[in-house]
């Protein structure tokens, strides 16, 4: 009987210390990144791959010596590039001759983000910002660390990330070319989409088209309603920091900006903005193509040689 009570103790204390060790494990593989095993997040935590290579979609040749990173609009569950298999920016002159990494945003990184039943927090939408920010910091500091010539561009949610980013590193990359955003975004923008609602701007690109909060459309499904509030709470996120206070310090003489007078997505850039950008020694392009276009506009206009990387990296 002895020996039998001593046996069964023996085996319940294993199984207790396999359970504890197989929980501070994966407490390690979250730490520092994100989200606790023990808090009320309502999905899994956000977690950064080994494989730095795993944080894009790649293509072209590997030897090349420039790099260039590509930042799609959002926050997206996938890829456009993924899907599509093209971009706007392929008609880049020497596109094919650099070797192009499309870079994820933590909601494609973390698909089960959209997967949450809790509701989806500012305080998680904060965390997500951060988390694509990093994202496209380690892929910057991955390819500088290989002494590759890096150029990154990016337009409407990927402007935020690219501000996000400078503010937090010493511009790492040789040039950034960034379209369709804002440096100081409209606070009643900001209040509704901190509430789950998206919001545009009107005909004259300043005033907020007030959206009705009280209508639930019928048809969409209670997962197209999660999907909407994530998005909103991340765009609150980088809507919410101000960054002609962030950029203050930074020299952005290799800083591209592109905005539209009739961007009706995000609102004009103020006097304020387009004068701070000037006082930072960033090159600043108006333009009259709405949010959707800058992107072909910035392609066309370096096909007529009018803005080069070439220039703006001093390469011979």
């Amino acid at each position: 009987m002895i020996s039998i009570c001593y046996r069964t103790y023996l085996w319940f204390s294993i199984i207790l210390l396999m359970a504890l060790f197989s929980c501070a494990k994966h407490t390690d593989q979250q730490r520092g990144n994100e989200v606790g095993v023990n808090s009320e997040a309502s999905y899994p935590a956000t977690v950064f791959p080994a494989d730095t290579t795993a944080l894009w979609l790649s293509e072209g040749p590997v030897s090349a010596d420039t790099v260039l990173i590509i930042g799609e609009g959002g926050p997206h569950n996938a890829l456009d590039f993924e899907w599509g298999g093209e971009t706007v920016w392929s008609g880049l002159p020497d596109y094919h001759s650099y070797y192009r990494a499309h870079i994820l945003q933590s909601t494609m990184l973390n698909k089960r983000i959209y997967e949450n039943t809790k509701g989806f927090s500012l305080e998680d939408g904060e965390l997500e910002a951060d988390n694509s920010t990093e994202i496209l910091s380690r892929a910057v500091r991955y390819f500088k660390d290989r002494n590759k010539v890096v150029l990154v561009v990016g337009s409407s949610l990927s402007a935020w990330v690219m501000l996000d980013h400078i503010s937090k590193t010493d511009l790492l990359a040789d040039s950034y070319v960034i379209s369709s955003g804002r440096l100081k975004a409209n606070e009643t923008m900001v209040q509704y989409h901190a509430q789950g609602h998206n919001v545009v701007f009107e005909e004259d690109a300043t005033t907020i088209r007030i959206p009705d909060t009280t209508y639930r459309n019928p048809i969409k499904t209670e997962r197209c309603f999660r999907l909407r509030q994530v998005k909103n709470r991340i765009k609150a996120a980088f809507g919410r920091r101000n960054y002609m206070e962030l950029l203050a310090d930074k020299d952005l003489s290799n800083v591209t900006y592109v905005y539209a007078e009739n961007d009706r997505r995000v609102g004009s850039l103020t006097q304020e903005e387009v004068e701070f950008l000037l006082s930072r020694n960033a090159e600043v392009v108006n333009t009259q193509v709405r949010h959707s276009g800058n992107d072909r506009f910035i392609v066309g206009q370096f096909n007529e040689g009018e803005m080069n990387f070439r220039v703006k990296i001093n390469l011979p």
